[in-house]
C-alpha cells in the first residue's frame, strides 16, 4: 500500500493517482481518483470533480473530520462510473478504514461517537452521527502499525533500484468490499517459485551433511520459495492524505 505511488497499475498510471482512466482504452470516458491530496479541482479539470485532501486527523476539528469523511464516501460510492460509457455508477461499497497508530484516538472517536458537536447558524449544536455510519455497514477500523510516521521501508523498483517510502501519521486508507470480493481485487499475491521443504535427518549417511547430523542426532530443514504482491483494481482502495 505504501509504495503504490511509485508503481504503475494495469491502466498505465501509478496505482495511487488522481487520473485513473475510467476505461484504460477509451480516454473520452474521463478519469477518477483513488488518491486524495492537495487542492480540489472542478469538473472542468478532472472528471468527476476532484475533492483534494480531506483530512480527518486531529489537525482539524471533529466536526470538520466528519464532513470530510462524508465527502470521501460521497465520491467513492457515487462519483466513480462504470467503464461502459453509459455513466452508470460502479456501485462501490465501503468496507472499513485502515489507519496509522497516531490516528487511533481520532478514528475511534469519529466512528464510535453517538453525537458530534456541529457548527450551527445560532451557535454550536450537536448532531447524531451513529445512525449515518450504520447505514454504510462498515466494519471496525483496522490499525496498521506499519503505517506509523516513524517507519521507513525499502522497496525494489521496476528498474531494479530500491525506493525508500516512509509512513505518515495523517494518511489513511478506505477499503471497499470489492477489494477482496472481485476476481482480481486490490492486491494479489503471485508465487514466482513454489515453496519447497528440504529436510536432512542424518539417517542416510550418504553425504557429509547427513553424517554430521547423524552424529549430533539433529534434524535440519530448509523452506524456500519466492512470492510477490501485485496491484489489482485501483478503484477498490483509496489513499487519503492529510494535505
Amino acid at each position: 500500500m505504501m509504495n503504490g505511488a511509485n508503481v504503475n497499475g494495469y491502466d498505465g498510471v501509478p496505482f495511487w493517482s488522481k487520473i485513473h482512466p475510467t476505461h484504460p482504452l477509451i480516454a473520452s470516458l474521463g478519469t477518477y481518483a483513488n488518491m486524495f491530496t492537495g487542492s480540489p479541482v472542478g469538473a472542468s479539470g478532472l472528471t468527476p470533480a476532484y475533492p483534494g485532501a480531506l483530512p480527518i486527523d486531529d489537525s482539524v476539528s471533529l466536526d470538520t473530520a466528519f464532513t470530510n469523511f462524508s465527502k470521501l464516501l460521497s465520491y467513492i460510492t457515487g462519483s466513480i462510473s462504470q467503464p461502459n460509457g453509459a455513466g452508470d455508477p460502479r456501485m462501490l461499497e465501503v468496507a472499513y478504514v485502515v489507519h496509522p497508530p497516531r490516528m487511533s484516538a481520532r478514528v475511534h472517536q469519529l466512528f464510535d461517537a453517538q453525537f458530534i458537536a456541529q457548527t450551527a447558524s445560532s451557535g454550536a449544536g450537536s448532531g447524531d452521527v451513529k445512525g449515518l455510519w450504520s447505514k454504510y455497514q462498515m466494519a471496525e477500523p483496522v490499525l496498521a502499525k506499519e503505517l506509523d510516521g516513524s517507519r521507513t521501508y525499502n522497496f525494489m523498483g521496476p528498474t531494479g533500484l530500491p525506493t525508500t517510502v516512509s509512513g505518515s501519521d495523517t494518511t489513511f486508507y478506505i477499503v471497499c468490499k470489492e477489494a477482496s470480493e472481485t476476481e482480481l481485487g486490490a492486491f494479489f499475491e503471485t508465487r514466482r517459485l513454489p515453496f519447497t521443504m528440504h529436510t536432512y535427518s542424518g539417517d542416510q549417511g550418504a553425504d557429509g551433511v547427513d553424517a554430521v547430523l547423524g552424529r549430533s542426532q539433529d534434524l535440519e530443514w530448509h523452506c524456500d520459495g519466492a512470492t510477490a504482491v501485485q496491484y489489482g483494481h485501483p478503484y477498490t482502495v483509496f489513499q487519503c492524505q492529510g494535505s
